[in-house]
């Protein structure tokens, strides 16, 4: 069945959205083999702000670049001034 499948895709976020909790997932990197790695923030209920400003401080301090940079990635290509 679809819906289970979504609902077991959704596994972790699912408990902290029944709870009424803020939650946001985010990039935060690769591992030695260039796969994604990810983080999830759940704030307390109804406080979505802190949420958001600890998303923003995490995403500062990792400097990630969610642009893939291994040999395989599909880079497009490179603007410049002439061709914005």
């Amino acid at each position: 069945d679809e819906r289970v499948a979504r609902y077991l895709n959704d596994g972790f976020t699912v408990p902290a959205g029944l709870a009424g909790m803020p939650a946001l997932s985010m990039p935060a990197g690769v591992d030695d083999a260039g796969l994604p790695v990810g983080v999830q923030l759940v704030a307390p209920l109804l406080d979505e702000v802190t949420l958001f400003r600890a998303a923003r401080a995490l995403e500062a301090e990792l400097a990630f670049d969610p642009v893939p940079r291994g040999a395989n990635a599909v880079h497009p290509p490179a603007r410049s001034a002439t061709n914005r």
